[in-house]
């Protein structure tokens, strides 16, 4: 029941083939309240808040959302090399990134080939 409207209207997009293969659909009021309530906290306790934008990449609406939260800095994983869906949209977003990857035990040298700043 936390947002059944958002449930509802997803499942009848999805029943209608409105959402594409590979989508996903991000309920951004929901995800500025979680960033306002993590960001109060990390703020009571003195910490610093980065958002962890492995699930939704650089989506620019998502980020404008998490900023309106309160959360200021973003943190990107992607594959060392593979160019971002839209090299752009963290610029669009202004939004400051960092790039970090995990890479197979046994495979590191062929995943670091640079790290570069947008």
């Amino acid at each position: 029941d936390r947002n059944r409207a958002f449930l509802e209207a997803a499942v009848t997009l999805h029943r209608a083939g409105r959402v594409p293969a590979g989508a996903y659909l991000l309920d951004l009021g929901t995800m500025t309240e979680n960033a306002r309530l993590m960001s109060a906290e990390a703020a009571r306790l003195g910490l610093d808040l980065l958002a962890m934008t492995k699930q939704i990449g650089r989506n620019p609406p998502a980020l404008d959302a998490l900023r309106a939260g309160g959360v200021d800095r973003f943190v990107a994983v992607d594959m060392a090399c593979a160019p971002p869906p839209d090299p752009r949209a963290a610029r669009a977003a202004r939004s400051p990134t960092g790039a970090t990857v995990l890479a197979p035990m046994g495979q590191e040298s062929t995943f670091f080939c640079g790290i570069r700043r947008d």
